[in-house]
C-alpha cells in the first residue's frame, strides 16, 4: 500500500483502491504485524452484477471474525460502510467475489503508531 496525502489525528491515511474483475478472495485491507484501522469502504458495481460478500477473516484461525455480509450489485449499485474498523494483527478485510467485476475503495489509518 501507498501512503496517502491525508493526515488525521492519529496518523496518515492510506488508501484502498482495489478493481475485482473474477471470483475469489480478496484481502484488501490488514497486517500480519500492526492494527489496521479502517476508517471507511465501500462496493462500486462495475458489470455483470457481481455477488460479493465482506467480512474480517483472521489469518492464524483461517475463520471470519465479525461483519460477515453479502450483497448483490445492480447497475450502478454502492454499498457504504461508514462506521470504522479496527483489524487486529493477522485480521484483514476480505472480500469474497463471485463473479461480476466491481470496486472497493476507502480509507486507512496507517498503524505504526497504534501497536502496542
Amino acid at each position: 500500500m501507498t501512503q496517502g496525502m491525508y493526515s488525521l489525528i492519529g496518523g496518515a491515511v492510506d488508501r484502498i483502491r482495489v478493481n475485482i474483475t473474477g471470483a475469489g478472495n480478496y484481502d484488501v485491507a490488514g497486517s500480519a504485524t500492526n492494527r489496521t484501522p479502517v476508517i471507511w469502504f465501500k462496493l462500486t458495481e462495475v458489470s455483470g452484477t457481481p455477488a460479493v460478500a465482506y467480512g474480517i477473516y483472521n489469518a492464524l484461525t483461517t475463520a471470519y471474525t465479525s461483519l460477515r455480509k453479502s450483497a448483490a450489485l445492480t447497475t450502478g449499485q454502492e454499498v457504504l460502510v461508514e462506521h470504522g474498523l479496527m483489524l487486529e494483527k493477522n485480521e484483514f478485510l476480505r472480500i469474497i467475489a463471485a463473479g461480476g467485476s466491481f470496486d472497493v475503495a476507502g480509507q486507512t489509518l496507517l498503524g505504526g503508531a497504534l501497536d502496542s
